[in-house]
Parts: C-alpha cells; structure tokens; sequence
C-alpha cells in the first residue's frame, strides 16, 4: 500500500529535471511567510515530498512536464483580505476543483488529472474560471504551456500541507447538487478527494468543460442587455450581469469610488466606439445603468467623464482594477468593440518574465500564449522587442511613448522572478560547445588551406587543429543567438580555451586567423 507521502507525489507529478526549495524563515504580519526559494537542478524525489510534509523543508514543483502535459495546475489567489478560501471553495465545488490555503495566507485552486492534460487545455480552463471568480488577474500555474529551450524550465509553485498545516477543502453532501461543506481538511481527506477528483478530470471532460463555459456566454449575450454584450467582457460583467444563475451573488462586482471612476471611463470608451461619438446616445446610456444600478455617480461628473474619454482614441485600461480581476481577454479578443479593435488597445498579453541568470542575462516571457526568448539589447529597444512579439504572435504592438515603454518593460521585470541557468550554461561551457560545432559545421575535407580564407575551416589530418576566421565564428554565434560581448569572446578563446591568433599567407595575401587545439578541447569536453 502507498504511504502518504508517495500518493502526494503522485498528485503533484511535475517537471523532471528541476524544482523549488523554499526554507522559512520568519512570518510577517501580514500573514505572509518569508523564507529563501532556490531552484535545484535535480529532480524531485520521495524524499523531498516527504520532507516537506513533515516540515523539513518546503517544495515547489513545476507543473509542465517534459511533454508539455499537466498532473496538476492551480490558480494562485493573493487575497489576504477581501474574500476567504471558504468563498472560492464554494465556487469550485462543482468544477471538480480543490481549494487550499496557501502558505502566504491566500488561496490556491487546484484541478488534478491522473491521465495528464496538454498544458494548454488546462491554462485556458482555469483562465475562464479565474474570469469567472473576479480574479483574472491572478497568477495561473503553469505560466507556460511550452518550452522556448532547455534553459526555459518554468515556474514552480509551493505545494500545500507543508509540515501537515490543514488546509481548506470542499466537498459536495450529497443532500443537493449544490450543498457544500467547507472543512478543515487533513491529509488524508486532501488525498482521497483529490485522488477522486484526478480519476474524473479527463481530456475530454475538460474540454467539455470549456464548451459548457462557451455555451453560457453565448446565452449571455443573447440575454442581455443591447449593450456591453459586443464590448469588453470585464465591462459587460461590470455594468450589465449575466443572467442569473444558482451562484451568481459569487460574483458581484464592487465598486469603489476610485474603480467606478476607471470602470465608467472605459465604459465610455467602448461606447464611443460603438456609437460612433455620439456623446449623448453615450451619456445617457451610461447614466440609464447608473441610475438602475444604483451606482451613484454624480451626472456632471459622469458628462465630465464622458467628454474625456472622447478627446481621442483612447486605449483600454485592461491592466487596472476593477477591469483586471473580471479580465476574459480570449472572450474578449472575439468581440466587436473588445480589446484590438483600435491600434491603441494593447493587443498582445505580455506576461510572466523570466530572467535566467545566463551570461548574458536571457529573457523569456509569454506572448499571446507563445514562449518568446529574448536579450537585454532587445528588450530595451522597442522596435527589436515588437519584431521579436511579431514573429512568435503574427501581431504587431502599438508604439509607445519612450517613457511609457520604459515603464512597461520594468513593469516586466518588477513582476518576473530570476531563475539559475541550467548547468552547463556558464560562458566556458558554451562558446567551447559553440566552437566545436562551428568546426564540425564549417570543416573541409582537403588538406590545404586555401578554403578558410573564404568562411570555412580547416582542420588537419589528425584533428589536432582547427584553422579559422575570428569574423567567420562571430558570424555563426549569431545565429546561434549568443550574445556574448565580442572582446570577451576573444578573452576566453586566447585565455580560456586556448586558441592562438597569428597570420598566415594565402595566395600571396596576409591573412590573419585563429588556431584552436581541437585535440585538446575534445578530450576535455569528454573528461567534463
């Protein structure tokens, strides 16, 4: 019979060749708990899942596997103050859903499938029930549903029940479809329901899902009122409902003061959109929604906003509350007067920024779903960074101001986490990796040296030297995407590697070019 700590392992199958390891520290008095995270380059193994159950240490794992399938995935909710797990857990109950305290104070909803799920299925799932909660803007694990390289691990996520603390947890009575009850629950009740729960959520019943959730807002629209149905889903949330269904009250929308401000600017966005200007037609819609909802916003201040958000084409404000909670940016993307329809909406979802800590730095971040790797120089610049977005989305990001986008990039960086490179990536072991392919690519047969002075290489007899052009191997770099500084490539080649630059004579012409001791590097690669 399998011990707990191999059924928990089981459950949150991940990642094979890395994972997290988070020693705490200290609690603050937020609730948070403070520690050191660290990424191993190790597989998880038992141990490990049985030392974090009996608070040895805690570990994260990373939902995507090799494959680029799921056991696991989980949407991870900061909110401390606001709404507790018991609330989320009723929501969930009958998505096949799990619901846990995490160890900062918030809240994770788990789904688990013991088949495994494409990655990408499962991410668009818990983005529609995200939207669908309030809490769009939340993190969802995994944050990649593929690989850009070896060096792109991915995120990991720390797993509940560290040191056996309860946590959460729903499960249906059975008195009605709908009856709930909210525990404290232990290890073995999380074992068996998640276990349950991971028998049901196959392939198919997850697309089943989606096409459920598709068929609703298809109702939605059909049923409500003549606006906001054609414009952005957070909007159409806001101002106007869904019909009402068994939880509905889950998601009553609230606005604040400085949100109803936001929420009724970009309101009339949408609406001037629609109605081509007409700011009275926009007006009076608005203030008909106002006065129903009983919303109070004052009049003239409601024609003040109005008349703002008609000076130009303004961009919506996707990123700001109460907009990003209620966030269906796919929804979105397929409406008329949604996100896209003017040049000034941002219409590529930049998102989870991941420096690894290479030399040079690498970047690598989603884009409309695709995993886009990319340098500091080009991050930096806006024209490169746009072209690197165009080729993975087949979009073009609107220009931005220079200090908006300098804003937007370390925006990026605030929110993104630095990882360690995965081994082998120190600037040694790479151009000496890169060399020994730019000889075996650019080789020649003969045994003259005529053909290195026009962009091969010679190499001799006995494989003991290689003969090339400096420009020829930075060339090839290149393309390879390695973007070392040029004189610290000549460093480590001279120094480090051991290559020597000399001149020879080629058809009567001084030609300079670099010997390297193939021998040599061989035999080293081969001891490492």
């Amino acid at each position: 019979m399998a011990s707990k700590s191999e059924r928990f392992g089981r459950l949150f199958r991940g990642f094979e060749l890395r994972h997290g390891r988070y020693d705490v520290t200290e609690q603050s008095d937020s609730g948070k708990m403070v520690g050191n995270a660290r990424t191993l380059d190790a597989a998880i193994s038992g141990d490990d899942y049985k030392a974090h159950l009996n608070g040895e240490y805690g570990i994260g794992v990373i939902p995507l596997t090799n494959d680029n399938r799921v056991h696991f995935a989980a949407i991870d909710i900061d909110d401390y103050q606001n709404r507790t797990p018991e609330f989320y857990a009723k929501a969930t109950s009958r998505m096949h859903a799990l619901v846990t305290r995490s160890k900062s104070g918030g809240t994770h909803v788990w789904i688990f499938s013991k088949e495994g799920l494409p990655a990408a299925l499962a991410v668009k799932l818990l983005k529609q029930w995200a939207a669908n909660l309030g809490v769009a803007n939340s993190e969802i694990f995994p944050k990649q549903v593929k690989r850009s390289s070896s060096k792109d691990a991915g995120n990991w996520i720390n797993l509940p029940y560290f040191h056996g603390r309860k946590a959460v947890l729903t499960r249906l009575t059975g008195k009605s479809d709908d009856s709930v009850e909210v525990y404290d629950g232990e290890l073995d009740d999380f074992l068996t329901a998640a276990e349950a729960l991971a028998e049901v959520m196959t392939e198919k019943h997850v697309q089943s899902l989606i096409e459920n959730a598709k068929s609703q807002r298809d109702t939605d629209k059909s049923t409500a009122l003549p606006d906001w149905h054609d414009g952005p889903y957070c909007l159409q949330r806001l101002f106007a409902g869904f019909p009402k269904a068994k939880d509905e009250q889950l998601h009553e929308p609230a606005l604040t003061e400085g949100g109803r401000n936001t929420a009724f600017f970009n309101a009339a966005v949408y609406l001037s959109r629609k109605y081509e200007g007409d700011e009275t037609r926009v007006t009076n819609v608005l203030n008909e929604v106002n006065v129903k909802n009983n919303l109070g916003f004052p009049l003239a201040e409601l024609q003040i906003c109005v008349k703002s958000a008609m000076k130009k084409d303004w961009g919506f404000q996707c990123k700001q509350p109460p907009l990003s909670p209620m966030c269906n940016r796919a929804a979105c993307l397929k409406r008329r007067y949604g996100i896209g329809s003017r040049g000034e909406d941002t219409n590529v979802d930049i998102s989870d920024l991941v420096k690894v800590k290479t030399e040079p730095p690498l970047y690598i971040m989603n884009a409309d779903g695709e995993r886009v790797e990319i340098d500091g120089d080009e991050l930096l610049n806006q024209r490169l960074f746009t072209r690197r977005v165009m080729d993975a989305t087949s979009k073009v990001i609107p220009v931005m101001q220079d200090q908006k986008y300098r804003d937007f990039v370390q925006l990026l960086l605030d929110r993104g986490v630095e990882i360690d490179g995965p081994p082998d990536t120190d600037p040694e072991t790479i151009i000496t990796g890169e060399l020994i392919n730019f000889i075996d690519q650019s080789r020649v047969p003969r045994k003259d040296k005529i053909e290195y002075a026009v962009g091969a290489v010679y190499v001799d007899e006995n494989d003991e030297h290689a003969w090339f052009h400096r420009s020829d191997f930075t060339k090839y770099l290149q393309k390879q995407r390695v973007t070392f500084d040029s004189r610290k490539v000549s460093d480590m080649l001279l120094n480090v590697i051991g290559c020597v630059a000399k001149s020879t004579t080629i058809n009567g012409r001084s030609v300079r070019v670099w010997v390297a001791p193939l021998g040599e590097i061989i035999d080293t690669v081969k001891e490492e």
